[in-house]
This record gives C-alpha cells, structure tokens and sequence, in this order.
C-alpha cells in the first residue's frame, strides 16, 4: 500500500488523530496539484498545533489553492473532515492489510 494513502486512511480514520478545525472549504477551483508531501506538512502542523485558529483556517485555504478540486474534494478534504464517505473503517483496512501482506 502506498504510504500516502495508508498514512492518510490512518489520520481519517483514527479517533485518536485530530486536527482542530471544524470547517473545512469545498474546493471550487483547479490549481496546480497537490503533492501528499505537501498535505502532509500542512496536516502535521494541524495534528501538533502549531498552526491553530486564524493561522490554521488560512493554511487550509492556501493549501486548498494548490490543489486541483478533485484532489481536494475527493481525498485531502475527505481526511480533515474524517469523513471518507465510502462506508470504510478501520477495521476493514487492518483485515484488508493483512489479506495483501
């Protein structure tokens, strides 16, 4: 499994891993692409909370801006708001991780 997306099941599914927003934007408009590197700093500063409040709303937007919206929309907004929407759990990815090793 790649590790983007492992890293990224666990931090929408673990209730454990939290990142201290309670809105987060829909995506409207394209931009360049996001890389998971990328996410995941702005994720780990939201994890940690070094960036709270106003700081963390305009990482959030700033990095939205980078993303293209069905990035954004499908995948990295999915996971801030831990919804994945897929009816996946935790316990269905640890059994399907196992089954493939």
């Amino acid at each position: 499994m790649d590790v983007s997306v492992a890293e990224g099941l666990l931090w929408a599914l673990d209730p454990l891993v939290t990142f201290g927003v309670k809105k987060v934007p829909i995506a409207e408009e394209d931009g360049p692409g996001l890389s998971w590197e990328q996410f995941a700093e702005t994720g780990r500063r939201l994890i940690e909370r070094t960036a709270t409040g106003n700081e963390a709303k305009l990482l959030i937007e700033f990095t939205m801006s980078l993303a293209t919206v069905e990035e954004w929309n499908d995948w990295y907004r999915r996971i801030l708001i831990k919804d994945l929407k897929c009816g996946v759990s935790a316990k269905s990815v640890n059994n399907t991780a196992k089954k493939l090793g």
